[in-house]
């Protein structure tokens, strides 16, 4: 059997009638090959400060899990909405220092569920043009973003509390990235150049002279 006769064994026009273990076997196996790539890509064209290993492995097991999914639900409106149902009680409380990681696992739902049907040209194509796309945004000079980062040292515990608390009356894009509960610390990372982030963290330090005793600004990307 040529390669284009074994992709159109596991092609959506089995959708509507039952599809065997060797086509649901093969569906998966090529979903679980697509994530590899895509979190492969995703770690070679990180530009943040640290890459967290849990973002690549989520993004592997989320593009499986939808696979799996839309092979569960099939073509069967009932099944969706008795899944929604079910799968309704799952809160995800953790935030993503990075909206594109967002974007990513969006991608990767997305190709999950393509090749769970068995749109294998499809998920080949989006990767294609996909992929390539984050290697732009990362290395093209008319994309690349700079990011800073702020290190706020508070006077105690609850100094750490309040400023946190403040930060969030302002209008500004500062995400928290570590906490640094021994040296109270707390480093957040700015998406503007070094210049931008002195005079924020400037003005910070102003409006909370008595609780913030020192800061640092770096530019990491």
């Amino acid at each position: 059997m040529d390669l284009k006769k074994f992709f159109d064994s596991l092609s959506p026009i089995a959708m509507g009638n039952p599809i065997g273990l060797e086509v649901i076997f093969w569906r998966m196996i090529a979903a679980l090959g697509f994530a590899l790539i895509i979190g492969g890509v995703s770690y070679i064209a990180y530009s943040g400060r640290e890459f967290e290993k849990s973002n690549l492995h989520a993004q592997i097991l989320v593009t499986l899990v939808a696979a799996m999914v839309i092979n569960v639900i099939g073509d069967s409106f009932a099944r969706a909405v008795g899944l929604f149902g079910a799968m309704s009680f799952i809160r995800f409380r953790t935030t993503l220092r990075d909206t594109k990681d967002t974007a990513i696992f969006f991608f990767s739902v997305a190709i999950g569920m393509s090749t769970g049907l068995g749109f294998f040209e499809l998920s080949m194509i989006a990767m294609l043009i996909i992929l390539p796309l984050l290697f732009a945004l990362k290395y093209i000079p008319v994309f690349k973003m700079e990011i800073s980062e702020i290190e706020l040292v508070c006077s105690d515990n609850d100094a750490m509390n309040a400023v946190r608390e403040y930060l969030k009356t302002l209008k500004v894009k500062l995400t928290l990235a570590e906490v640094k509960i021994g040296k109270l610390q707390l480093v957040f990372h700015y998406p503007y150049s070094a210049e931008k982030a002195y005079i924020l963290a400037e003005q910070i330090k102003k409006d909370n002279a008595e609780i913030i005793t020192n800061y640092n600004v770096k530019k990491i990307q």
